[in-house]
């Protein structure tokens, strides 16, 4: 694929594949991934990690370079003795790899679109007056040799391009800024998202068009909370749920397991798909997608990473339930009936994109009352619907 972008779905492929221990060679990983092996060998050198050594961080001496570095995979991810090696190590990770991507991509086309003569005359032509106090929409609008617009001059100041400073431009607040900082989170575990990526959900509705999907998240209240509410939304009803979960893999898979045995244990499982993010309480979700006689229990896909479009829904009907408990509010004190009344009263709220419907009605006349009743969502009459505390 000359010219082409490593994307984060190939990423994940190669990580995976040089995690694999069947895999020998860069070719097989290039064969595979549908990449030149120069694009690969490229991505995991520049890409790959340095989680430093024991002798640099207890001997303070200069490290030994590892001779496997040399050959493929090229990083230490499926070497059994990086434990308790002295060398340096080396990691490849996906989700890493393509936040350094956008991090790169995003400074490369920061640059001013200018040759070197054309910003220096540029600077001539704007510094010295924005420096004896002149705007730059005075400066624009009274030289007709400025073709640079006032947005994009304020842009080259802002950006140190010019002599000029920010500090230097009249009625400009001052805030210190800072540069991206690409953080630390915990993701889904590349291995198990082979198949489960936003792509091959696009792909499986396609093939199954009456398939639904139900879109699942976690909402947080206060940080060191033992709480948190799993959310789960059926995105053409619009209807929302709230289930109390304690903060871990494990409970999310107990609570979504519980739900998926009472509503068949009534005939009222509605859903064949969800839709989640990568976040790392979903790690262990695919534990539960096939169950003890090898049936399906759900078709499962992941979100790509910082894509919290792909189910703007979800994110967006949380609105709904910050505006009876705010950000920053604690869940630990709430209960399960707790949630079932606030999501009632959601539930209950005429939807114009529902052409007035509420999402308990709309639901109710696609899935049927018995898979409300399981989930404990009542309808609230108009008057009564409360969504302020």
């Amino acid at each position: 694929m000359p010219g082409k972008r490593i994307n984060f779905k190939q990423r994940v492929i190669i990580q995976t594949l040089i995690e694999d221990n069947h895999t020998k060679s860069l070719s097989e990983v290039s064969r595979k991934c549908g990449l030149n092996r120069t694009s690969i060998y490229r991505e995991i050198i520049n890409r790959r990690i340095s989680k430093g050594s024991k002798r640099t961080r207890f001997l303070k001496e200069k490290p030994t370079p590892c001779e496997l570095l040399k050959v493929f995979p090229f990083c230490c991810n499926r070497c059994y003795k990086k434990k308790s090696c002295s060398k340096e190590i080396f990691i490849y990770d996906a989700y890493h790899a393509d936040e350094t991507f956008k991090y790169t991509k995003h400074h490369c086309l920061k640059g001013p679109k200018l040759t070197t003569k054309q910003l220096e005359h540029l600077d001539q032509q704007v510094s010295p007056r924005v420096l004896s106090g002149q705007s730059l929409y005075h400066i624009v609008t009274s030289d007709k040799e400025i073709k640079a617009s006032e947005r994009t001059i304020r842009r080259y100041i802002k950006n140190n391009y010019l002599t000029a400073k920010v500090i230097d431009l009249p009625r400009t607040v001052q805030r210190k800024t800072n540069d991206v900082i690409i953080e630390k989170r915990n993701h889904v575990n590349p291995a198990i998202l082979k198949g489960r990526m936003y792509d091959d959900y696009l792909l499986f509705k396609k093939e199954y068009l009456e398939s639904v999907t139900i879109q699942i998240d976690t909402m947080i209240g206060k940080r060191n909370d033992k709480k948190v509410i799993l959310t789960i939304y059926e995105p053409t009803t619009k209807l929302q749920i709230g289930l109390l979960v304690n903060r871990s893999a494990e409970s999310i898979n107990i609570a979504i397991k519980r739900l998926i045995d009472e509503l068949k244990g009534w005939h009222a499982k509605f859903f064949d798909v969800i839709l989640t993010d990568n976040g790392s309480e979903f790690n262990a979700l695919p534990l539960l997608e096939i169950n003890e006689y090898g049936e399906y229990n759900f078709h499962l896909f992941y979100c790509d990473p910082y894509a919290s479009y792909q189910k703007g829904g979800c994110e967006r009907n949380h609105e709904f339930f910050r505006y009876i408990k705010r950000k920053g509010i604690s869940f630990d004190s709430l209960s399960q009936e707790d949630l079932n009344n606030i999501f009632s009263n959601i539930n209950s709220y005429r939807r114009k994109s529902l052409n007035g419907l509420t999402p308990y009605d709309a639901f109710k006349d696609r899935f049927g009352l018995k898979a409300l009743e399981v989930m404990n969502i009542t309808s609230i009459q108009p008057l009564k619907v409360i969504l302020k505390q």
